[in-house]
């Protein structure tokens, strides 16, 4: 009778096995269906991220995101997906009107620094337009979980090797308006740490020549981000640190009014 009891258990395990195996395999065949002709993309190197730091695997847990807006989304835009901690978690490039992202987990054995996302978290997309050169937040109108078909609400959350598929728009003018700065400001880059690349983003009240320079641990100037003139409001640019060893660095905005500094460290 156990003997039987067993099998019995053992069947209903196979058969359970086999459908989420015949779901995961469901939801490949969606993306690649989505994504089918990037492979083109892929042999150019189009496909790697220029505006976004590219995002490395972390944790070793993911989340796969179809990212579509209908009507918006170009060829050769960017895709990012932020935690609500400002954690950059994943980017992706659009192809055939589709951004495919991995949005990557918090990893486990960095307990001191937040890298990822942690499950459950609710995070946010947005798109650098390749054509008009800046960033747009999305507004979220659909989620369908891709591996059982289920709508989802519009609030995206990490889970953990889940599959997902958004459809998203611009959001609308009152939600996008952003406000002059009133004061300087210098953020911290983010990623942090980071391998190889990284943003950095600041605010100008006004108009005014700015530099943003690079030192490292002993003081040497190893990149000039930024020299000259900048109109007023928020800027974001991206630090490449390919060609310099891991270590503490120290990035500093100056303009005739104002100046400061913060430290990053690069992990290679």
């Amino acid at each position: 009778m156990n003997k039987e009891m067993n099998q019995a258990n053992v069947s209903i395990e196979g058969k359970m096995t086999m459908k989420k195996m015949r779901m995961f395999l469901a939801a490949i065949m969606i993306l690649s269906a989505h994504y089918v002709g990037s492979a083109q993309t892929t042999v150019s190197g189009q496909n790697l991220t220029v505006h976004y730091p590219a995002v490395s695997q972390r944790g070793g847990i993911n989340e796969i995101v179809l990212v579509k807006a209908p009507g918006i989304f170009q060829d050769g835009d960017e895709v990012a997906v932020r935690t609500s901690k400002n954690v950059l978690a994943g980017t992706g490039v659009v192809a055939n009107g589709t951004a495919v992202v991995t949005v990557w987990s918090d990893d486990a054995y960095t307990s001191d620094v937040v890298e990822g996302a942690v499950e459950g978290e609710p995070m946010s997309v947005s798109r650098w337009s390749k054509s008009e050169g800046k960033e747009q937040a999305l507004s979220l109108t659909g989620i369908t979980d891709g591996l059982t078909g289920t709508a989802l609400n519009t609030t995206l959350v990490y889970i953990s090797n889940g599959v997902l598929v958004v459809t998203a728009g611009i959001q609308t003018a009152v939600e996008d308006v952003q406000t002059m700065p009133t004061d300087f400001a210098l953020e911290q880059n983010y990623p942090n740490p980071f391998n190889p690349s990284t943003m950095i983003k600041y605010a100008l009240p006004s108009d005014g020549m700015v530099t943003l320079q690079i030192f490292n641990s002993l003081g040497a100037q190893v990149a000039t981000l930024v020299s000259g003139t900048q109109h007023a409001g928020v800027h974001e640019v991206s630090f490449n640190a390919s060609g310099l060893a891991s270590g503490m660095y120290v990035y500093i905005l100056r303009t005739a009014s104002f100046s400061a500094s913060k430290r990053m460290m690069l992990l290679k």
